[in-house]
């Protein structure tokens, strides 16, 4: 598995166009996600125009291949359904970013969802659901790492700015996640750009363990 843990890209506009149009200096494809390489990203990726109330991925398969999430443009949701087209319940009336990417966990019975409210440098957040019988349950397991985290760096704002928190890995089945916290990318952060790195537990949120930058790179970018 190969973690990506994106800096910043230069992004240089060829000329003005539709969906989906490459700019030069930026990756042409969309998948694998920008966070992490077993992540699906569902828009038209990092270096394209993204279209506004359209995905690019409508259909992702768990790993187990007996359930899918599905995405439909017209409303901006997701249904999860079984391998003989029951929808799960629990999540109607989500709406999700075509700025998102999707995680699956190895064992099948959860996913996140790694969404921005404010483009490609701000506003990224995670939400996990859980897959139980047939019901979606939607739990927050990263508010411990974000208080954590929001204690270790500083930006000139009368309040610090919140966190970039992205999914990165699942552990143990579902049971754990490993989430990364990046600075704000912005020059009133001093340390602009910096992460870290938690696993958590899962649905509880409890910080397991604790990742410099450095340790975080040397164990998980190239696992």
């Amino acid at each position: 598995m190969s973690i990506i843990l994106p800096g910043f890209w230069l992004v240089v506009l060829a000329s003005q166009g539709g969906c989906g149009q490459v700019l030069l200096g930026a990756k042409a494809k969309p998948t694998p996600g920008e966070w992490s390489s077993k992540g699906v990203y569902l828009g038209y990726g990092l270096g394209a125009f993204d279209c506004p109330g359209q995905f690019r991925v409508h259909r992702v398969p768990s790993p187990d291949s007996q359930k899918v999430a599905v995405f439909s443009d017209s409303d901006m949701r997701m249904i999860v359904q079984d391998h003989g087209g029951k929808t799960y319940a629990g999540i109607e009336g989500v709406e999700f970013s075509s700025l998102s990417e999707l995680l699956w966990s190895e064992d099948s019975s959860a996913f996140t969802v790694t969404s921005s409210d404010g483009g490609w440098v701000g506003g990224w957040s995670v939400e996990v659901f859980l897959i139980k019988y047939s019901q979606i349950e939607r739990v927050d397991v990263s508010s411990q790492a974000k208080k954590d985290v929001m204690r270790r760096y500083q930006c000139d704002e009368p309040q610090n700015e919140e966190p970039n928190l992205v999914a990165v890995a699942w552990r143990e089945g579902s049971s754990q996640l490993l989430l990364v916290a990046q600075v704000p990318p912005h020059s009133s952060c001093r340390e602009m750009g910096k992460l870290f790195g938690y696993i958590v537990s899962v649905p509880s949120g409890k910080i397991v363990e604790r990742f410099s930058e450095a340790r975080l790179r040397n164990e998980w970018e190239s696992t």
